[in-house]
């Protein structure tokens, strides 16, 4: 039953609906954009091309920015014609595997189309001994069905004699494929290549022993979770291990190119000894202004000109020149730009911050942007040089990195304990220009010498490719992670607003 109903959910991704446009923000952005552009919709049956009139496009934007983007929305093309979103193709310009009217029916060789995710092959949300995670992958049917379903299986059937997981030369060379295989497949190849030591452990064999000393357990005893909920702030899989000695409780993190979704720093739990380290508190009052409850509303607007704030207050020195006439930002800056958003209100006093900005978004969208990639810039570029230290000291020992590298045609595997030893964190965020109130800040731990994140979609722009996500998949990504922790800590609430932050 779970195997249908994962091959109708697959079913289900080769059309368009509200859901599927929001799913992620750059694909809300290049909805948007796709009907500025006048570009054409193809429906599923037919594949009768259809242009939506332009004017939808800030129809859209407004039900969004209302919460009521949802449902069985119409579009309404250039004769006044309303069409269900649901009847157009999910094309490669919104992430799926649909062709064209023309081209060749490729779903199968598109890497969205592949069907090889965790939720694809139904090994989501059930407990999984680590002993058994290599029958589950070897006898799924759904992985059984297809050519590269079945040369996964041969690659896990590889990692457990103790081989090196051989991608097939037909693969190789299809680039979509490849790309599934290592980020996809790869979610659960990596686990195993964990589990049965298979993996090239980053500092010599020493580190794995040093590992398990610390574990105080094996790591066959690991129970898994692929949980299908992409709402997980730290994990989107994890296994679990308990030692009654210890308590230790083992999360595995399953991550995508680029080291996939950022974990949000409103997420992270910090420890009491963190907090009261000298020369932390910028970086600690930046995280826990991203876990404030009482901030305007939304927050994802209203952090970011606080965090410009905070920045103005304690490192007014790293502030670029051009924000300063403006700071501190009024409270009143999170309804103006909330206003501009909604209705496409101008707000001609801040042009000068967005100048040269090719955009078609909304002046509220621009300005947040231009306010966002400010702070990350500044994070990024070591105005808060502790900002590493303090996320990799509250990841503490309990985080291991796993990196996979497509070398010609083999899946390779390596293995970071203790990450914090020589890895790189940055400030992300993931939300898009024309619709700010979506995603908040994030961090990512990439490998020394990965490439600086992208900022972010510019507003009103098609979202375009990081740096990572362009290069081919022989650059080395992060694939999993484990984060141990011994006992739950709690975070104490603070009172902030835009001008000051007290701390109780």
């Amino acid at each position: 039953m779970r195997d249908l109903l994962d091959q109708l959910d697959a079913i289900s991704e080769a059309t368009l609906d509200a859901s599927t446009i929001t799913r992620y923000p750059e694909r809300f952005d290049a909805f948007i954009s796709h009907i500025q552009d006048r570009r054409p919709f193809y429906t599923e049956r037919e594949g009768t091309e259809v242009i939506l009139d332009p004017r939808e496009a800030q129809r859209f934007l407004q039900l969004r920015a209302q919460g009521e983007f949802r449902g069985a929305l119409k579009g309404r093309d250039l004769d006044g014609r309303e069409w269900p979103l649901s009847q157009f193709r999910k094309t490669a310009e919104f992430g799926g595997a649909s062709a064209k009217p023309g081209e060749a029916d490729t779903a199968s060789l598109k890497k969205e189309g592949a069907q090889v995710k965790p939720t694809h092959i139904g090994i989501t949300d059930q407990n999984i001994p680590a002993t058994k995670l290599a029958g589950v992958i070897t006898n799924n049917p759904v992985l059984q069905s297809t050519d590269y379903g079945r040369a996964i299986i041969a690659m896990a059937q590889q990692i457990t004699r103790g081989e090196p997981a051989v991608i097939p030369d037909e693969f190789v060379k299809n680039e979509q494929i490849k790309k599934a295989i290592v980020d996809y497949a790869g979610e659960y190849l990596g686990v195993l290549a964990l589990i049965y030591d298979t993996t090239k452990w980053l500092g010599g064999a020493s580190k794995r022993q040093g590992f398990l000393d610390w574990l105080g357990g094996d790591i066959k005893s690991l129970m898994l979770n692929f949980p299908s909920d992409p709402s997980n702030q730290l994990a989107d899989s994890y296994a679990e291990i308990r030692n009654a000695k210890t308590g230790h409780t083992i999360n595995i993190s399953s991550k995508g190119t680029g080291g996939g979704a950022p974990p949000s720093l409103s997420g992270l739990k910090i420890p009491d000894h963190v907090r009261t380290k000298k020369n932390y508190d910028v970086a600690i009052d930046l995280i826990e202004l991203t876990q404030n409850e009482s901030i305007p509303k939304p927050k994802t607007v209203s952090q970011v000109f606080l965090m410009m704030n905070l920045f103005d207050q304690r490192l007014p020195d790293r502030v670029p020149k051009k924000f300063k006439k403006f700071l501190p930002w009024p409270e009143s800056i999170v309804a103006d730009v909330s206003d501009s958003l909604k209705n496409d209100t101008p707000m001609p006093e801040y042009e000068s911050l967005w100048s040269g900005l090719e955009s078609r978004g909304s002046d509220g969208g621009k300005l947040t942007y231009v306010v966002k990639k400010a702070v990350m810039e500044m994070v990024n570029g070591g105005a808060v040089p502790e900002f590493q230290e303090v996320i990799l000291e509250i990841l503490d020992y309990n985080f291991i990195q796993q990196y996979a590298k497509a070398q010609k045609n083999v899946l390779a595997f390596s293995t970071q304990w203790p990450a914090k030893l020589d890895g790189k964190v940055t400030m992300e965020s993931k939300s898009g220009g024309t619709d700010p109130t979506k995603g908040g800040f994030s961090f990512k731990l990439q490998p020394v010498g990965a490439p600086d994140p992208d900022p972010g979609p510019v507003p009103g722009e098609p979202a375009k490719k990081t740096t990572a996500q362009a290069q081919d998949s022989d650059f080395e990504i992060p694939r999993s992670s484990i984060r141990a922790r011994r006992e739950p800590i709690s975070a104490e609430p603070e009172e902030k607003t835009l001008g000051r932050r007290r701390r109780q």
